[in-house]
């Protein structure tokens, strides 16, 4: 059993995602303050709704930007003056 107080946070992996029409699964990140219950849930799994899901540790990515393509920083944080297509690197948005 997890301890209630254990649980920091627990949030949806992808918001708009988990909030389609018609899905049936989403994932959702847990943040443990308790070391040993975030062990328990990757070792044994975690019981939900009638369900025993599986627990793996979460390292989010790094982050990158979506208007120059790099790494380092997000879009609203851009210092390129011109945007990056992500299909084809030519200077117009994706």
């Amino acid at each position: 059993d997890i301890a209630p107080a254990a649980v920091h946070k627990v949030r949806w992996l992808n918001a708009m995602a988990a909030n389609r029409p018609g899905k049936r699964a989403s994932s959702i990140v847990i943040t443990l303050l308790d070391y040993v219950a975030a062990e328990q849930i990757t070792t044994y799994g975690l019981f939900l709704e009638n369900t025993v899901c599986t627990g793996h540790w979460f390292w989010p990515g790094p982050d990158q930007c979506f208007r120059c393509q790099r790494y380092g920083h997000k879009s609203y944080k851009c210092p390129s003056p011109h945007p990056i297509c992500a299909c084809c690197a030519e200077p117009h948005d994706t």
